[in-house]
């Protein structure tokens, strides 16, 4: 019975990837396809800070890497900064469904 319950916890973990995943994949493109100078310099200056703090490459948790992003945030332009906010969504939300995930594997193991 615990064999069963724990395939099934796993299945949800790996659905919860897959939906952080599709999350972050459906966000549009801040800047749209008429993007101004200022738009595309603002979305420059975000992946370069996270390429520069290795935000996914140093962090080992969820929590760690939203607060990255987050800190990567431009102040210049607020199409980037809404784009920013709903990938920091999308990370938080993937920390709650884990946690509750992680509860269950404790609930049913002990």
């Amino acid at each position: 019975m615990k064999f069963i319950t724990i395939a099934l916890l796993a299945l949800i973990a790996v659905s919860v990837n897959a939906d952080l995943a599709s999350c972050i994949q459906g966000l549009p493109n801040p800047c749209g396809s008429n993007a101004d100078a200022s738009c595309m310099t603002a979305l420059s200056q975000f992946n370069t800070c996270l390429t520069t703090n290795s935000c996914a490459q140093n962090v080992n948790n969820l929590s760690d890497y939203s607060k990255c992003v987050k800190g990567c945030a431009p102040s210049s332009n607020t199409d980037v900064q809404n784009y920013v906010n709903k990938y920091a969504d999308c990370l938080s939300g993937s920390i709650i469904a884990y946690s509750f995930v992680f509860l269950a594997i404790l609930t049913f193991m002990f």
